[in-house]
């Protein structure tokens, strides 16, 4: 029991200087894919428009994008989409210019 008091002492304090330190660079949000989906938001919006503001099924962020898009839609053709055997290709907004997102940002560097 001391042992766990002993480790339990030190262990929690040095994890949350780890958490913070990732949480301030930006780590998690590496590592979970979440800067992903936000480098990908703001290539969508982008200004430029074709091809600029469109992500084609190849690229790096397509996947993680649909895959993210898919889950937090409450459009019913969305879903309907998605249930069935069709798979996108592209990925753009239209109208373009800038929307507020759900999706905040979080941290000195972004």
């Amino acid at each position: 029991m001391k042992i766990f008091k002993f480790f339990g002492n030190i262990f929690i304090p040095v994890l949350s200087i780890i958490y913070g330190i990732g949480e301030y660079e930006g780590w998690w949000d590496i590592l979970s894919g979440r800067q992903t989906i936000l480098d990908s938001y703001d290539r969508l919006l982008n200004g430029n428009g074709f091809p600029k503001a469109c992500i084609y099924q190849g690229e790096k962020e397509f996947k993680k994008l649909k895959n993210y898009l898919e889950k937090r839609t409450s459009n019913p053709r969305v879903k309907a989409l998605v249930d069935s055997a069709l798979e996108p290709v592209l990925i753009t907004v239209d109208g373009g210019g800038a929307r507020k997102w759900q999706l905040q940002r979080v941290g000195h560097n972004l």
